[in-house]
């Protein structure tokens, strides 16, 4: 029931005190789930860390992603950290081609593609496509 009517009123609504009833309400914190946020975002989230059950609940900040979504689009993004990759999201994936220039490694830190290794993406009606491979 919370997870299916109450938190995505939590998502597209903001009030004061949604952070006090976080630590009231249940959230599950195995398995994964789909969360749709405002403006149509769709996040996939591991709901074994909590920061991403957070996120199904409702809690993230809302004005940070409003003003990605309008002040960034269209042009080069980096998402420094993308540990979740909201703001990666919420930029606009929409039609615009991507390119992979780093990934997280196993410590979490950042990681350079091998050199002469292309990977690409486009993102075009909820669905992906790219290509990989490398040069010789």
């Amino acid at each position: 029931m919370l997870e299916r009517a109450v938190y995505p009123f939590f998502r597209r609504v903001d009030f004061r005190g949604k952070g006090r009833l976080r630590r009231v309400l249940p959230v599950r914190s195995s398995g994964e789930a789909v969360a749709e946020f405002p403006g149509g975002m769709r996040l996939q989230l591991d709901l074994r860390e909590s920061l991403q059950r957070d996120f199904l609940f409702g809690l993230y900040d809302r004005t940070e992603l409003d003003l990605v979504r309008g002040h960034l689009r269209g042009g080069d993004f980096v998402d420094v950290g993308a540990h979740v990759g909201m703001y990666t999201v919420a930029a606009g994936l929409e039609g615009a081609p991507w390119r992979l220039v780093s990934y997280a490694g196993p410590a979490g830190g950042l990681r350079p593609v091998l050199p002469g290794t292309e990977v690409t993406a486009t993102f075009q009606g909820g669905r992906v496509s790219g290509s990989a491979g490398a040069r010789e």
